[in-house]
């Protein structure tokens, strides 16, 4: 394993990640100092990123809130890391013609289908399905139980929550949310929050998400 690589968070999604990966495949977790107490991983917390790069070289998000995951991203380039090879765990499915971003993360039983295109540093949780053709931007949380169709594009830092359904062909624009168990069948506007089935979209208190 020649990749150095460090968690960055330390709540339960990054729990989760060393649960599926292990944690010998990282050398370090990172945090914000404020969170270093409340801690559950069980590998080294770091909270200093001059001392981090003694020990680590590249770093995949282990966190859900897209707000964090821009901020500590850009944090952590600005000092030299650079994102990991994606982590596919065992049980995921990946289409040979399929692309992976770097730094993304595949949970157990995710899908991935033919020709579609994942951008760096998406995180897909269990079993999600992303269809053939689909394409996402960076930065995109695919909860649980998800199904994005194919030939759907979704947009920069989105967040699905868990059991959503993304009808086929659909946009998603940049920094929406798709709300649990949410049915789009008509495009998402950015900034926009997606909610029911089939999913009603209000833009009230998401342009600064």
């Amino acid at each position: 394993m020649s990749e150095r690589i460090v968690l960055v968070g330390t709540g339960a999604i990054a729990h989760e990640m060393v649960d599926t990966f292990g944690a010998a495949r990282f050398v370090a977790a990172y945090c914000d100092a404020a969170f270093a107490a409340a801690a559950r991983v069980p590998l080294p917390v770091q909270t200093s990123l001059a001392q981090l790069r003694a020990v680590a070289s590249c770093y995949v998000l282990g966190l859900a809130d897209p707000r964090d995951r821009l901020r500590l991203a850009m944090e952590l380039e600005r000092h030299g890391f650079r994102p990991a090879p994606p982590l596919v765990a065992d049980g995921a499915r990946v289409s040979p013609s399929a692309q992976l971003g770097a730094g993304t993360v595949l949970a157990p039983g995710v899908q991935i289908g033919p020709r579609a295109r994942v951008g760096a540093h998406n995180l897909l949780m269990h079993h999600a399905v992303f269809g053939h053709d689909a394409v996402s931007g960076s930065q995109v949380v695919i909860g649980p139980g998800v199904h994005v169709a194919g030939d759907t594009v979704i947009g920069e830092a989105v967040v699905i929550r868990a059991n959503a359904t993304l009808a086929k062909g659909i946009t998603v624009g940049d920094h929406a949310l798709v709300a649990q168990s949410a049915a789009c069948f008509r495009p998402v506007p950015a900034h926009a929050t997606a909610i029911g089935n089939p999913a009603r979209h209000s833009t009230a208190g998401r342009a600064q998400r």
